[in-house]
């Protein structure tokens, strides 16, 4: 009797362990590697496994400790997988999908940056629109829509919402036979977000313009401007701080080589006045001092301009060979025979 139940104990452990590997094993998990590149308003599939029962799956955004719900993706889902397009008006930022089954299990997704409603990338070849830019849709005014991969005809619908709805304002076009249609959008429709949503008639697939601003007839973006924040509100032009003055160049306009010629003539033309003041000067000194000379009352300047004969004085005169005497005659012979050049 006491073997008996001390097997049956065994085998009960054994299987609340085996059922308890099994129910850690199949823990609730996303399976998708990561969630890059996931656009507002473009198909995504999400799956995952570990599920106990219908699985619910919500978006979410903000911090670790403190997720808030945007909006719920699915609800009571049977399967381990769903195929999502998110709003087309999801706007751009971090967010993180939250999975919780009906047994209480839950699991949070990679942290992924939805992108913004109309990106592709390059070497997207499905059904996308072609435009550069949607600014600038005037109402009352035709645009021209493009776009390409469209195997079939296609329905071109006007679209506006929020993070978590869509709403059809016009259906545009349907049956579109080629890759471009020209849209004059109403004078009387409001101005407002709105987003272009194309579907391929044959393969259903779905493509989102990026979102524009429709604008009423005659009315312009606002121009931004930018604003330095380190500009504060109440300086004035008084509390700025001085600068220091630099004064403006003399001649900005003129050459080096004409600035260094006109210094070299303010040279050569001081040279030459000097020149002519100093020439004046000499040439003139005479007549000047002969002036002041005349116009003197010194007596002495006057007697230099005597004869020396009214000054009381006489010229030297070479006195005779009779009054020199023998010695007198002989030296006066001698120095007639004597050239000039014997003289020296």
């Amino acid at each position: 009797m006491g073997l008996c139940y001390w097997k049956g104990a065994l085998l009960h452990t054994c299987l609340l362990s085996i059922f308890a590997f099994q129910k850690s094993a199949a823990a609730l998990v996303f399976i998708n590697p990561s969630l890059a590149g996931l656009t507002a308003g473009a198909p995504y599939n999400l799956t995952w496994s570990g599920a106990s029962g219908t699985t619910t799956v919500t978006l979410q955004n903000g911090t670790a400790n403190d997720l808030e719900t945007v909006t719920i993706v699915g609800s009571e889902i049977s399967e381990s997988f769903l195929e999502w397009s998110p709003y087309a008006f999801t706007p751009t930022g971090s967010y993180v999908l939250h999975l919780e089954d009906t047994s209480g299990q839950t699991a949070i997704s990679r942290q992924f940056t939805m992108m913004p409603a109309g990106t592709k990338a390059s070497s997207t070849t499905g059904l996308q629109f072609t435009m550069a830019s949607f600014e600038g849709v005037n109402a009352g005014s035709p645009v021209n829509i493009t776009w390409s991969g469209a195997t079939g005809t296609t329905t071109l619908t006007l679209q506006n919402g929020t993070e978590n709805s869509i709403n059809d304002v016009d259906t545009i076009a349907t049956d579109i036979k080629g890759s471009f249609f020209v849209w004059t959008p109403p004078a009387t429709i409001p101005s407002d977000d709105y987003i272009f949503q194309l579907k391929d008639d044959s393969s259903e697939e779905i493509a989102y313009s990026a979102i524009f601003r429709l604008l009423a007839p005659g009315e312009t973006l606002p121009v931004v401007t930018a604003v330095d924040p380190n500009l504060s509100a109440a300086s004035t032009p008084a509390a700025e701080e001085e600068k220091p003055y630099r004064p403006a160049p003399s001649h900005p306009n003129i050459s080096l080589a004409a600035k260094i010629g006109v210094a070299v003539g303010s040279i050569v033309l001081t040279l030459l006045v000097i020149g002519i003041v100093i020439f004046y000067r000499r040439r003139h000194r005479n007549p000047m001092e002969r002036r002041s000379m005349s116009e003197s009352s010194d007596q002495f300047l006057h007697d230099r301009r005597k004869p020396s004969a009214e000054m009381g004085m006489s010229e030297p005169t070479r006195p005779r060979a009779a009054e020199l005497g023998d010695r007198g005659r002989r030296l006066d012979r001698r120095s007639r025979e004597l050239s000039p050049e014997e003289w020296r």
